[in-house]
Order: C-alpha cells, then structure tokens, then sequence
C-alpha cells in the first residue's frame, strides 16, 4: 500500500511539474502573431470601403495609396494588437457576446492620416464637415463591432480551425486559476511522498527519479514534437522564445533531479558507515 502509494503520488507530481513547466514557459509571443494578418486585411477593408462610401469619386489609385498608408500605420498595429488580446477570449467563448476593445482614439488617428494622404493626393483640402462626419462614422460603435465581430468569425472559420483550437489550449495552460491548481496539486502529493518514504532519506531519491523522467520526456521528447508540429505554423506562432524557456527548465528540472538522487546516495553511505 506504501509503494503504491508513493507510485501514485509520482505520477501524479509528474503530470503537475509536466504541466507547470510548460505554463510558465508560455509567453504571450507565442501567439502574438496568430492570425494578425488576417485581422490587419479586415482593418484594412473596412478603412478603405467606410472611406470609399463616404467620399465621392475614390480612385483605385488613391485607394492604393489609402492601403500603403494603413499598412505602415502604427496606430493599425495597436488595434489589430488590441483586437488579437480580446480574441484570445472570445475564441474560445461559444457565446455571440464579445469583449469589443475601445479603439476609437486610434481609429480616429488613422482616419486623420488617410485623409490627409488623399488631401495630398488630390491637391486639396477635403472641407472639415466632411471629414467630421468620416470620423463619427468610422468611431461608430456599430462600426468598431462589426470589424471585431468580422475578425472572431474569420479566426472561428474552419479554415482556422487548427489556430482557434491553438488558442483555447493556451487560454486553458495559462489560465492563473489552473496553475495555481496544479501547484497546489504537487505541493500536497509531494508531502504525501515523504511521509509515505521509508527510510525519509529515500524521498530524496523517490523526488530525484520523479522530477527527472519528465524533465527528460520534454528534453527528448515534447520539444522535437512541438518543433515538428507547430513547422507549418511557423510564420504566425514564434516559439523560438517557447522552446528555450521550455529547455532551459528540462535541464533545471534534471540537475535538481541528479542532485536529489546524488544526495540519497550521500546519506544511504553516512547511515551504512554508521552501522557498521
């Protein structure tokens, strides 16, 4: 009953320091990237159409010139950056109500630096009514929704499918409630160990022998398969930063491992010259 015990109380702190050492691993830069170009065609077809009902006699060229300018945007950069933070939410959400992100200070900047591109293309000023009422229209609230609302669909797609069920696994693994979970986890199968190891100093080994088969699993293991799996992701996921960080803990996880096992062997000799 002890063995088994201390067997289940092993598997179980493996699966705990498995899933922790791949949470805190995680960065949000992992998936910074995802599906940005998508939510950044949107922005940018919405721009162009509100712009090309509104003014009169758009011109493919200047329409050409509207997308250069929305492209090199900064102001662009922070909404679809905004948009992606509550879309990593909303994706895994089954609910129609989304957490649309106020955007409208940057909206407006961007509609001022579209319109000025057109004012210089066209060697005119556009008259300040015209431009207000651009702007009312591009900060509408129906407007703002229905391009977040355009990018959670796109991202829920089925030719998303992969990316969306990408995101609800990280939403889960860096979720603080499920961390603090499996902490919690470990830290009591870890007291149970020792009090279940007999002689105590075995628990250094029994620890020792847990913490380095899944520091070695992910070494040898998870890492060459996440690298295989997430190759055709590799221009919207970085996991450069993911991996290293992930590595760097496997062989955390193995010198505390060989340590651990070094020390019972140490303390097994000091109690064995004792005896004799």
């Amino acid at each position: 009953m002890r063995r088994f015990g201390i067997m289940m109380s092993s598997i179980i702190i493996m699966i705990s320091v498995l899933f922790l050492s791949i949470s805190f691993s995680i960065k949000d830069k992992l998936i910074s990237n995802i599906s940005t170009d998508e939510i950044d065609n949107i922005v940018t077809n919405e721009v162009i159409s509100l712009t090309e009902k509104n003014l009169d006699n758009l011109t493919n060229e200047e329409k050409d010139l509207l997308k250069e300018e929305i492209k090199d945007n900064k102001e662009v950069n922070k909404i679809v950056d905004k948009y992606l933070k509550s879309a990593l939410n909303d994706i895994s959400n089954d609910k129609e109500e989304y957490n649309v992100p106020n955007v409208k200070k940057e909206i407006t900047k961007v509609t001022d630096s579209c319109l000025g591109v057109l004012e210089s293309s066209r060697g005119k000023e556009i008259p300040n009514e015209i431009k207000d009422s651009i702007k009312t229209k591009f900060t509408d609230d129906e407007n703002i929704n229905n391009i977040y609302k355009n990018s959670i669909d796109l991202l829920k797609s089925e030719d998303n499918s992969t990316i969306s069920e990408i995101i609800s696994l990280y939403n889960f693994i860096t979720n603080q409630n499920v961390k603090i979970g499996f902490c919690f986890t470990a830290v009591l199968f870890i007291l149970l160990m020792l009090i279940l190891s007999k002689p105590k100093y075995s628990f250094s080994f029994n620890l020792g022998i847990t913490m380095l088969i899944p520091g070695c699993g992910m070494l040898f293991g998870l890492i060459p398969l996440l690298e295989k799996m997430l190759k055709s992701f590799e221009d919207k996921i970085d996991i450069s930063d993911f991996i290293t960080k992930l590595s760097d803990t496997c062989h955390y996880l193995i010198l505390v491992s060989i340590i651990l096992i070094c020390l019972y062997f140490v303390i097994k000799l000091i109690f064995k010259n004792k005896k004799d």
